[in-house]
């Protein structure tokens, strides 16, 4: 019997009772809210970094030359427009990583009609909890990057393939189609978590092909409407393949991601084995059940290959060429939420489960409190730097930067000044795919230190250790050497420092 026609008589029994389905809705309203409120806190609170900066410089131009600069790095359009849309011609951080609290809060509600057709209402009211609060989709719900946008794309095209495989419903496909497409258009390697859908949908159906013409369909109409985008999305591969920079994945980093996804590193090293220990223990339970045929056994079934799949298939890539990072496939924290759901409320004894569950949710609590307000997790000081100079140089002072991370953000914070990048820096030279990236949003051309202070009396030296640290901190001895130290300031991982000429 195959899982749609196991669901059936679930999905019956819960669309027949009303006045359950109201309550449920409501919880799952009240779990909204907490989403919504879990990513506003304290969304203004940090400054914008490199690749928050990014984002914002490449969705200012013009579309036509918005597209033109997407299409010569690596990433893919549809975030960058919707920001442009949106606007991003300011230096509000708020404003600026609004757009992505609304996506990562639509992610938690499509979860929960996701889980409503697979697990029973509880389960899919705790897996919605999971998603609601687990730090890492929380910290991407608040950054100004495309993770937000692609987990509720994900969220969707979950939706979609549930409704259309379960349920037999073509609005379904329509969904799956249309979500499958926009993951496409905002990370190439965004459908993966889509693709391992359709591959439960080929070991569901046990060579009845017919059934798959819905799945089938709905992949061949999203590859059709990202047909205009394939060619360039080639010239960028070939990018990717000779100039990225994640490091090869080691041979546990799938069992690692599965952990990474939900909690992130925000619970120090200190929790980490601990909470490694608790996610792997609350998913491995499930394993039983599934062998012993345990009720809603294959949806559990679906729900594992739906995870893994994804996070095997980028394993599988990196070995040709790394681009190994856990964020890439974020999509997969959505099933292992239901996962985690159906263990906290339907595994037995009810003890174990429901104290995995609040041990778990202990930890995320834990980990949220230290990403909102603990320096050591908190994104770099640039804004407050850029406010110290703008406090403290006249606009004659020009403020020199060691790392293109510093240059970016002080051109989007202290824009009245006369912000120079040293020429030196290896990563510049070898054209990295960081060094890309930054050429494509505001092509620079680094200068030598004795022309960039020629006819100045005093100079800013600004020092950011986000790469290249060992050219970086031999720049900054040469120029202690040579100059005379007038003020410092160090925040953070940032040092500021005016040098009399």
């Amino acid at each position: 019997m195959t899982l749609a026609t196991k669901l059936a008589a679930h999905d019956m029994m819960t669309t027949a009772a009303p006045t359950r389905l109201t309550h449920t809705g409501r919880w799952a309203v009240c779990i909204t809210l907490l989403a919504f409120l879990l990513r506003l806190t304290n969304l203004g609170g940090q400054s914008l970094w490199y690749d928050e900066v990014y984002h914002a410089l490449l969705s200012r131009p013009p579309v036509p030359d918005l597209l033109q600069r997407v299409a010569s790095d690596t990433n893919q359009p549809l975030s960058f427009l919707l920001l442009h849309l949106w606007g991003a011609d300011t230096a509000l951080e708020f404003y600026l990583r609004f757009p992505s609290v609304l996506a990562g809060t639509l992610a938690v509600p499509l979860l929960w009609a996701t889980g409503r057709l697979l697990l029973p209402p509880a389960a899919a009211l705790a897996g919605a909890l999971a998603l609601a609060v687990a730090p890492f989709p929380v910290f991407y719900g608040q950054e100004l990057r495309m993770y937000g946008e692609l987990l509720a794309l994900l969220a969707l095209a979950g939706f979609g393939f549930t409704l259309g495989w379960v349920r037999g419903e073509r609005r379904g496909w329509v969904l799956f189609s249309a979500a499958t497409a926009g993951a496409l258009y905002t990370h190439t390697l965004g459908a993966l978590p889509c693709l391992a859908l359709a591959a439960w949908a080929v070991l569901d159906a046990r060579g009845d092909w017919r059934r798959l013409r819905g799945v089938v369909a709905a992949l061949g109409v999203a590859a059709l409407a990202f047909v205009p985008w394939i060619a360039v999305t080639v010239v960028q591969l070939n990018t990717v393949l000779t100039t990225f920079w994640a490091p090869a994945p080691a041979f546990l980093a799938p069992l690692l991601s599965l952990y990474q996804v939900l909690m992130g590193p925000f619970g120090g090293p200190a929790l980490f084995v601990l909470g490694l220990a608790l996610v792997l223990a609350s998913l491995g339970v499930t394993l039983p059940a599934m062998a012993a045929g345990r009720p809603h056994a294959r949806a559990l079934a679906l729900l594992w290959v739906w995870a893994v799949l994804p996070v095997v298939g980028l394993f599988l890539v990196s070995q040709v060429r790394s681009v190994y990072l856990d964020r890439v496939v974020i999509g997969v924290s959505l099933p292992l939420c239901l996962l985690l759901g159906w263990v906290a409320t339907e595994l037995r004894p009810r003890l174990l489960g429901a104290s995995l569950g609040v041990g778990l949710l202990a930890i995320a609590g834990w980990s949220l409190g230290n990403w909102y307000w603990s320096p050591a997790q908190g994104k770099p000081l640039y804004r407050e730097a850029a406010q110290l100079v703008m406090l403290e140089a006249g606009l004659h002072e020009p403020v020199l930067h060691t790392s293109d991370g510093s240059l970016l953000l002080f051109l989007v914070y202290a824009p009245a000044h006369r912000n120079l990048l040293l020429a030196g820096d290896p990563e510049q030279d070898a054209a990295t795919s960081r060094a890309r990236s930054t050429q494509v949003v505001h092509p620079v051309r680094p200068v030598a230190l004795e022309p960039a202070i020629l006819g100045r009396t005093s100079f800013w030296l600004v020092v950011s250790l986000d790469h290249s640290v060992d050219y970086q901190r031999a720049v900054a001895a040469d120029i202690d050497d040579r100059y005379r130290r007038v003020a410092e300031k160090t925040l953070g991982g940032l040092v500021v420092r005016r040098y009399a000429h």
